[in-house]
């Protein structure tokens, strides 16, 4: 059916996509005297009556929805058995045309925009209602808010089938194994198309290809995707991790909600920049140097000696002097030395003390301290470093906290005797000792924690 230069009261100025579901004009509203972009559903679908009424469900939800990474819905309308709708005219691009013309994106910038479409999806779910045909071609990019998430709701309907031309974007390659193996889908089904636009945002290539849509379906219920970092390998260990989990096949071993895949990819981001930066964000803790003897504190070892040879001299003559001889002969009397004068002895000459030999003091040796904090203290921390004034209060130079198997965290630091003041690090964030309550103000609006050692 051709489409006259006007539907309903709009004004059709320009066709500006085609797709599975329709086509979409570029088209201005003389009532609020504002352009908009208005999809027109294919005619065959429009005749599906079934189809019909759930379209026109989906489409009277999303409009329900309000959120900036949301392409906003104004008006369903119908005339002449064609049905369209009326939505917000977007400038930019979509993903498919970015990675066509550019190719794989900076890992920053794609994390930045994977979590502006997370944040749609959380608020769309919020609402009960999952998009169902997350793709490239479904997010587009503007200049001003970011990410907007199209046709939501609405493509699942479709059965949507590897339409001509699409090749590698086709939905088929990016629907969940449940959908495939036509099973319960819920927000996991979304985060499964998401984990493999990601993929293809920072790879170039979607997680599986093949040459039918029904070898595609056989590959991602029977294999794995290949690794990230195997194709781009100057990505971060933790994103693909992230897309890793996102790309389960089992739906109960990806991600229990929004909130804790928007968790891992903030840090997946940290990562990426500290990378782009060249900063360390896990340094390791370096064993202590061998502490050599100072000049004022000897050896013991030639003491020891000595006394073991003293005491091995003494029972060698004990023992010649004390143990029974067999068969010798007998001691003779001593003979009485003749009688002689008594002299007197010599007066002795006076003895002038030796004044007292001063010690040296031995140089403190440093304690063992222990710092530790509970799992509750910390939920869901995945690195605890210390800093303070015994480090120089530098990151670099932090010292880690070790993750115990109840779920604890403990650090043993050798320190002199004193007052030493400290902080936590934890994932990045600096705050005092909650289980400390020795604590100081820091002349910066906040605490440090206070250790007091050897007293």
């Amino acid at each position: 059916m051709a489409l006259s230069s006007k539907l309903g009261h709009f004004n059709l100025i320009e066709e500006i996509a085609h797709g599975g579901m329709g086509t979409v004009f570029r088209a201005f509203d003389p009532t609020l005297n504002r352009e908009v972009a208005i999809k027109v559903l294919r005619e065959d679908l429009a005749h599906d009556p079934k189809f019909l009424n759930s379209f026109l469900e989906e489409a009277r939800s999303a409009a329900a929805i309000s959120h900036p990474h949301i392409v906003q819905i104004y008006f369903v309308g119908e005339e002449t058995s064609q049905y369209y709708i009326v939505m917000e005219l977007l400038q930019g691009r979509t993903l498919r045309d970015i990675i066509e013309k550019d190719g794989p994106m900076d890992e920053e910038k794609a994390l930045d925009l994977t979590m502006e479409v997370i944040e749609g999806l959380r608020a769309a779910y919020v609402k009960q209602m999952i998009h169902g045909d997350i793709k490239p071609a479904n997010i587009f990019i503007t200049e001003d808010v970011g990410a907007k998430v199209l046709d939501f709701g609405l493509s699942k309907l479709a059965n949507v089938d590897v339409a001509p031309g699409e090749g590698i974007w086709g939905s088929p390659y990016y629907i969940s194994p449940e959908r495939v193996g036509q099973k319960a889908e819920d927000f996991r089904s979304d985060v499964y198309s998401l984990g493999a636009t990601l993929f293809q945002v920072l790879t170039g290539h979607p997680p599986f290809e093949a040459e039918t849509p029904e070898e595609l379906a056989a590959k991602r219920l029977n294999e794995k995707p290949p690794l990230l970092r195997e194709l781009n390998p100057n990505l971060t260990r933790k994103t693909e991790e992230v897309v890793n989990k996102m790309l389960n096949k089992s739906i109960l071993l990806r991600y229990r909600d929004y909130d804790a895949l928007m968790t891992d990819l903030k840090e997946a981001k940290t990562e990426a920049t500290a990378k782009r930066l060249g900063v360390d964000l896990h340094p390791q803790l370096q064993p202590p140097p061998p502490t050599a003897p100072s000049r004022g504190e000897k050896s013991q070892l030639p003491l020891v000696i000595t006394t073991v040879v003293v005491v091995l001299v003494i029972v060698a003559v004990v023992a010649y002097l004390f143990w029974p001889r067999t068969g010798s002969a007998p001691i003779p009397s001593p003979v009485p030395a003749p009688t002689t004068p008594i002299e007197k002895p010599p007066t002795p000459e006076p003895i002038t003390p030796k004044p007292p030999t001063v010690l040296k003091p031995k140089p403190a040796r440093p304690y063992n301290v222990e710092f530790s904090l509970s799992a509750a203290s910390a939920p869901g921390a995945r690195t605890i470093i210390i800093a303070g004034d015994f480090n120089g209060w530098k990151p670099e130079t932090a010292i880690p906290m070790h993750k115990q198997a109840n779920g604890d965290w403990a650090a043993t630091i050798q320190l002199p005797a004193g007052r030493h003041v400290y902080k936590l690090i934890i994932d990045g964030k600096w705050i005092a000792d909650p289980e400390n309550p020795a604590q100081e103000n820091d002349n910066y609006g906040n605490k440090n924690s206070v250790v007091v050692v050897g007293q």
